[in-house]
């Protein structure tokens, strides 16, 4: 049987290498982690900052404007809200998601969904993929999950149209 870090090698041109490289500096690499229930993991602990890059739930390629799919996807986000909350050292940390902004990715209510789950949102900044070097994101399974899916700004007549966003978040207490 195949392990995780070979799975990743075949998937990901640099997977296995990266999981690799994270390990060298020091880095636990924890795999088949389930957003719903990452707060009760053993092999998890507690964090200063829990990010959520592009998240999705690997289904309804090409069918984002569905609202069956849509829901699907806030749920993925409402369950790792949920369990991130819990995951967070003191109530000065922090949850990062990164997303797209332009429809029908807007349609998601990530700002809303985390105020279902007491987090508030403490700022927004555009993603710029350079900031990060070496960073490529890719397609999370499916025959093309080696491929990256767009990044970038859009610009209209009329707008300036921010393409991805990182939405920060804190939980705020209810006196």
């Amino acid at each position: 049987m195949m392990n995780v870090v070979e799975e990743l090698g075949i998937k990901y041109t640099d997977g296995k290498a990266n999981v690799e490289g994270l390990e060298l500096f020091g880095c636990t690499v924890v795999h088949g982690v389930n957003v719903h229930s990452m707060s009760s993991d053993y092999r998890l602990g507690r964090y200063d900052r829990i990010i959520f890059n592009f998240p999705h739930s690997g289904l309804g390629f090409g069918s984002e404007h569905d609202i069956f799919f849509i829901m699907l996807h806030q749920g993925l986000v409402r369950g790792f809200l949920e369990s991130a909350r819990k995951m967070l050292k003191d109530e000065d940390g922090e949850i990062h998601v990164t997303h797209k902004t332009t429809d029908p990715f807007n349609r998601w209510g990530i700002e809303t969904l985390a105020g279902e789950k007491g987090l508030r949102l403490i700022g927004e900044i555009e993603f710029h993929k350079w900031a990060f070097p070496g960073y490529s994101n890719k397609k999370g399974g499916g025959s093309n999950c080696n491929s990256t899916f767009l990044l970038r700004r859009i610009l209209s007549l009329l707008d300036y149209h921010v393409y991805s966003s990182v939405y920060s978040f804190r939980i705020y207490m209810i006196i």
